[in-house]
């Protein structure tokens, strides 16, 4: 295969049902995606047009040229912000980016995988690699992204993008007027994933008539990655019905772009900037910097699909599981039982309960430690553990914990320590803003950079794990450090290399205590992010625990993580009514099952419900592990105050089997439900909580009239 030159200007490489096509023009070489059943809808762009062709002989006549999109976005300290309104708004294509010019490019195939480097340099004195990678049967593309200084001087970094792609859209030659959507995960707490489209007309980036470029911004900075929105983006063209999503492995300050200057549409999208997170890297003669890696994405489809498809790539970023979690155990998580206080006793009543279930995991919370009486914020930082609630030592727990079968978990929140702690008075080995300790609300937060930080951790986190036998750990993560700390060139970059050293104590963990189960939660849903969902074998989805919302935060997961990932909690309490424990434990088919609450308190026919939604869990495990979903939303906009219902239909990966998920919220409709089907011919095979007259007909299941807030689930197969 060729590949670009300056006498080979266009270079495409079919990856499965896609096109990578690489263009090269006056030295600048652009990436854009297509799927190749739209090759044939591809058309040229335009070299001018008018916007009005009745000012064709007047002053307004549009000249623009068929520009392309940089492969990389790079900003340096002292070079102009590219002209007419950018400063300020956005850097890309700053005089850094645009003294950028065709290098090389090469290729590797082995083994079904495909590498394709491209080099580009500037004679500012820095060369940029760009890798592009793609193995068999991956429905989309990493980028990996290096600056190296080549010249002679220190050069200071403001901006390097983990990828840019553009060309969105290539199937028309002109503004593409009302076809462009814009698709966006907000977040907020416990109210994780909340899908958002606009057009490009809602957002303001309709193409200017001078050719001025149009920009959209949007990230966070600090510690928390999932804040106000989840590091995530597609652009759809709904008359082609082609998407284009991208998101990228990175648990501190990012950023995404949307970028139009002429008709074709680009985004980007990495580390958070010098002007958003005070982000700036010194790189000195010979030295480099990779950005965090990037997945992208495109297909003939909607947003479920391209959700999906971004989703499976993560498996390349991912750490070995230890063996039993293939058999996506069940979790109990005792924090909505003992609400901070678990003792000795409770566990061993829990676990002799839970004994009788499918369960594997059983999780002591927060509250193991000592804390005052009067304690009414976590006490963290000190770990020792708490004579009271467990005079034999937390270790006798544990022992009797697996003398039931189950393994035994625990709740750490290492990375800070709280007021009223010994830890919180240690501020020599704390961030520090401005030459103060950073505190977010009753929060310090331990200096990962400092070798004593890790060997105090390693005494308190990890011998207490491996002198214990716990073979499970949850962290959580309960608050932001804020846009960045001392200790670098600038502020982004101390909080960079602070959580540089936090992933390496993650690796530590896994290295001293083999075959750790380790749970990734950050108040719930914060830390959904490719990078450290791939770091830990689950993800709490939400702190929604015990709110009607849950089966809507849960399905719309489906399509930013693994849905083996997704651990989906159900609250039980004994004066739950029959159809409120249907409903809680139908929306844990929506991914990892763990139930919480009163399990020990529960009535035998209660306690019957919870063992027949396991019995059925078991049947689904497969399908969890490796299928693809469509959501059926029929809710209306409130999730807190939910009306209608939803559907959440999985297929197979080989095509036989449906796991159809379904929930109903307030204000019904008083009549048979009806959720379409794959084409197939399809039959129930088995059901949990099925209505009477629950069936399928005409390619469809009719789910026969709930009740408001019930919960179903059914099995169906093929033949």
């Amino acid at each position: 295969m060729e590949t670009l030159s300056q006498s080979h200007t266009q270079t495409d490489f079919q990856l499965g049902d896609f096109v990578a096509r690489y263009v090269l023009k006056d030295d600048t070489v652009e990436l854009s995606l297509i799927p190749t059943a739209k090759l044939p809808e591809v058309v040229a762009r335009r070299a001018s047009g008018l916007i009005h062709p009745q000012l064709a002989e007047g002053k307004y006549r549009e000249a623009f040229n068929v520009t392309v999109d940089p492969l990389v976005q790079v900003a340096l300290r002292g070079q102009a912000a590219h002209a007419l309104w950018n400063a300020g708004c956005t850097m890309r294509n700053n005089a850094a980016t645009q003294s950028l010019v065709f290098d090389s490019q090469s290729v590797e195939q082995a083994g079904g995988a495909l590498r394709v480097e491209t080099w580009l340099k500037s004679a500012l004195g820095f060369k940029v690699s760009h890798v592009l990678l793609w193995a068999e049967g991956d429905p989309g593309v990493r980028v990996e992204t290096t600056f190296v200084n080549t010249g002679s001087e220190t050069l200071e970094l403001e901006m390097l993008s983990s990828f840019s792609l553009t060309n969105m859209t290539p199937f028309v030659d002109d503004d593409a007027d009302g076809r462009l959507k814009l698709h966006r995960f907000q977040s907020a707490w416990s109210n994780e994933a909340r899908h958002t489209v606009q057009s490009f007309e809602d957002i303001n980036m309709e193409r200017t008539w001078g050719g001025n470029p149009n920009y959209m911004r949007f990230g966070q900075a600090g510690s928390l990655p999932v804040r106000k929105f989840h590091p995530w983006m597609a652009v759809e063209d709904a008359e082609a019905g082609v998407m284009w999503g991208a998101t990228f492995a990175w648990h501190g300050s990012w950023q995404m772009e949307l970028y139009r200057r002429d008709d074709p549409v680009s985004m980007s999208g990495g580390l958070g900037d010098f002007e958003l997170a005070h982000w700036m890297k010194e790189v000195a003669p010979g030295e480099s910097f990779a950005a965090p890696t990037a997945l992208l994405s495109t297909c003939t489809g909607g947003i479920d699909l391209i959700g999906q498809r971004l989703v499976a790539l993560q498996k390349h970023l991912a750490y070995k599981e230890p063996k039993h979690e293939a058999e996506l155990p069940i979790i109990f998580n005792e924090w909505c039982s003992s609400w901070g206080w678990p003792t000795h006793d409770y566990l061993v009543r829990t676990a002799d309960r839970l004994k009788e279930t499918d369960t594997r995991y059983l999780v002591i919370d927060d509250g193991w430690a000592e804390k005052p009486e009067t304690a009414t914020i976590q006490f963290n930082g000190d770990w020792n553990v708490s004579g009271k609630a467990f005079p034999e030592g937390i270790g006798a727990a544990t022992a009797a914990i697996r003398e039931r079968g189950l393994i035994p978990g625990i709740w750490f929140e290492f990375e800070p320590c709280t007021e009223g702690t010994e830890a919180f008075e240690k501020t020599d080995h704390h961030l520090h803003r401005h030459g103060k300790v950073i505190q977010s609300g009753c929060r310090h937060f331990w200096d990962f950079r400092d070798p004593w930080t890790f060997e105090y951790l390693t005494e308190k986190v990890i011998k207490l794990l491996r002198d214990n036998d716990f073979g499970y750990l949850k962290v959580d993560y309960n608050e932001s450090t804020g846009i960045g700390c001392d200790g670098a060139e600038s502020l982004g970059e101390g909080l960079r290399q602070h959580l540089v050293k936090v992933k390496e104590f993650f690796a530590k963990i896994r290295e001293e205590v083999p075959g750790i189960v380790i749970e990734n939660c950050s108040s719930g849903g914060h830390r959904i992010e490719p990078g450290m969902v791939s770091l830990t074998s689950m993800s709490s989805f939400s702190d929604a625990h015990e709110t009607p919302e849950i089966p809507i935060i849960a399905a719309q997961l489906h399509r930013i993580l693994p849905v083996s990932k997704n651990q989906v909690w159900a609250v039980l309490r004994p004066d739950d009514s029959h159809q409120r424990l249907d409903y809680s434990m139908a929306a844990t088919f929506l991914g990892r099952m763990c139930i919480s609450g009163d399990i020990v308190d529960l009535s035998e026919d209660r306690f019957q419900i919870v063992k027949e939604a396991q019995a059925f869990y078991q049947k689904i495990k497969g399908n969890l592990a490796d299928g693809l979903s469509t959501l059926q939303d029929h809710t209306g906009s409130s999730r807190r105050y939910p009306k209608g219902w939803q559907a959440l239909v999985r297929e197979s990966a080989d095509g036989e089997s449906l796991l159809v998920v379904l929930h109903s919220f307030e204000d019904t409709p008083d009549e048979s439900l009806t959720v379409a089907l794959p084409e197939g011919d399809w039959t129930i095979e088995s059901s949990f909580n099925a209505q009477d007259d629950s069936q399928v007909n005409g390619g469809q299941l009719i789910w026969g009239q709930p009740d408001d807030f019930t919960g179903s689930a059914f099995i169906l197969k093929k033949g």
